[in-house]
């Protein structure tokens, strides 16, 4: 089902920003030949250290909703590249899944009953041409694609609405969902262990997924108000579960640190989960949370940052900008003000971005697009000691399999959460860590799905950060 598109009113406010001097996200610009002069930013993919890929919506067009613009920088926002997107007239781009500067999928939704075509497209050459993958096939009324992602250049899923679903909605009716394991060549329909509906309203929502290992979650949305649900499946789209959360009728936003604990929201209402999404809470946090975007931080345990105006307080520019959690959404703390940040796409504490607006009104040109510019960490973090580093130990390493054990052998130095990430600062693991009493931990870390080469571990205690090097043979 087709997402909302939160607060246009947001794209017209009229303040100017004053800049800090030293800027957390930096504003860069596009350029009028990548995107034209009033175009909203709706979806930002971080791909890697270099590369960003964004969906854009015309602002000209009055009551528009159809997304069909893209950009992308190949060189950590220097230059910029973009255009029209060359699909059947009557779709709607809904998510967009970047695997490098070249290569990405999408999935194009229907705006009218008499379009044609909707499904996955592929580009191969930087977004200049997109191709229909036809084996997922997306046929029937009822056919509407809401998300894709890929795990690497071959293992990808797709999600739409259930299908078929007569009858304007049926409980029973499971949701289309394929797996790919050739890049999306060949596209295969899960018949029998894709979520299937409770409530005869119940649909999905477009460029609403989080991934943490082999897990992803999809944001839904329920027409009666019978509570969004959050679907969930643990092995690449293979098997399914889902789950009723607290947010009223659609998850708008969804980020998890790790397979256990994760955030959703609707803008307003923000929920936390301990338990991988089984169970969730209604937050009453402190400090500004914002209503335009959310993700995790990888690297950073149980950190989140979300972007957009703070809820309820009016559309001045002074309203705008960023804040971020480091206790799992409790509390938020302001980063900066005076920035009409719009999504945000994080994949490392140094490497992120987030969407803005392109406006030729000098007073509305804060950024077309924001760059992180400076370190999520917190300034409060300190190295262990000689002593504690001495104590943690991870072996066997290198590593064949790219099993290890970390054995953390002082009780005093109780770990609370471990994060390794690859050689360009892309979290491959995550996990917070219960509080124990034992004199020595032993921490399984499984990273025996990634490719050979140097990891960076790095363990929070209670006396300090420790950081090992791991090798995968």
């Amino acid at each position: 089902m087709k997402k909302q598109l939160l607060t246009l009113a947001f794209a017209f406010a009229s303040l100017s920003a004053t800049m800090a001097q030293s800027q957390v996200f930096l504003p860069q610009t596009f350029g009028t030949a990548a995107v034209p002069e009033n175009y909203y930013v709706t979806q930002v993919r971080t791909a890697n250290a270099a590369t960003v890929w964004v969906l854009a919506l015309d602002l000209s067009i009055p009551d528009n909703s159809t997304v069909r613009r893209y950009a992308r920088s190949t060189d950590g926002g220097s230059t910029w590249t973009g255009g029209n997107i060359n699909i059947p007239a009557g779709l709607s781009v809904g998510d967009l899944h970047p695997l490098d500067g070249t290569t990405a999928w999408l999935t194009a939704f229907p705006e009218d009953a008499t379009a044609t075509g909707a499904g996955v497209y592929k580009t191969t050459d930087g977004g200049v041409t997109w191709n229909r993958q036809p084996t997922a096939t997306y046929s029937g009324a009822a056919a509407f694609p809401n998300i894709v992602y890929f795990w690497d250049a071959n293992n990808g899923i797709t999600m739409g609405d259930p299908n078929p679903n007569p009858n304007g909605g049926t409980v029973g009716s499971r949701f289309e969902v394929y797996t790919t394991t050739d890049g999306g060549a060949n596209w295969v329909r899960n018949q029998t262990n894709a979520p299937a509906t409770t409530h005869a309203a119940e649909y999905g929502l477009t460029g609403v997924r989080a991934v943490a290992g082999n897990t992803i979650w999809a944001g839904g949305y329920n027409d009666v108000s019978a509570g969004a649900k959050l679907y969930k499946s643990t092995d690449r789209g293979l098997t399914w579960s889902a789950a009723g959360t607290d947010i009223p009728k659609g998850i708008d936003f969804v980020a998890f640190a790790d397979a256990n604990n994760g955030l959703m929201s609707d803008g307003l209402d923000l929920v936390r989960t301990t338990n991988g999404g089984a169970t969730n809470t209604a937050l009453t946090y402190a400090g500004t949370f914002r209503d335009n975007g959310l993700d995790n931080v990888p690297g950073l345990p149980n950190t989140f940052i979300s972007v957009g105006s703070a809820d309820a307080v009016g559309d001045s520019l002074t309203h705008y900008g960023s804040s971020i959690s480091r206790d799992g959404g409790l509390t938020w703390t302001t980063l900066e003000r005076n920035k009409r940040q719009t999504q945000v796409d994080v994949i490392s504490p140094n490497i992120g971005w987030s969407g803005g607006i392109t406006n030729s009104a000098t007073a509305m040109r804060e950024g077309d697009v924001f760059k992180l510019n400076a370190s999520l960490a917190p300034a409060t973090a300190t190295k262990a000691s000689a002593d504690v580093q001495q104590a943690v130990q991870a072996f066997p390493n290198p590593s064949k399999d790219g099993v290890f054990t970390v054995r953390v052998a002082l009780s005093k130095a109780a770990p609370r959460g471990v994060v390794v990430t690859d050689a360009l600062g892309r979290e491959v693991y995550n996990k917070t860590l219960l509080a124990t009493n034992a004199a020595a931990h032993d921490i399984l870390v499984d990273l025996s799905k990634h490719t050979a080469g140097l990891y960076t571990l790095r363990l929070e205690t209670v006396q300090g950060t420790v950081v090992k090097k791991l090798v995968i043979q």
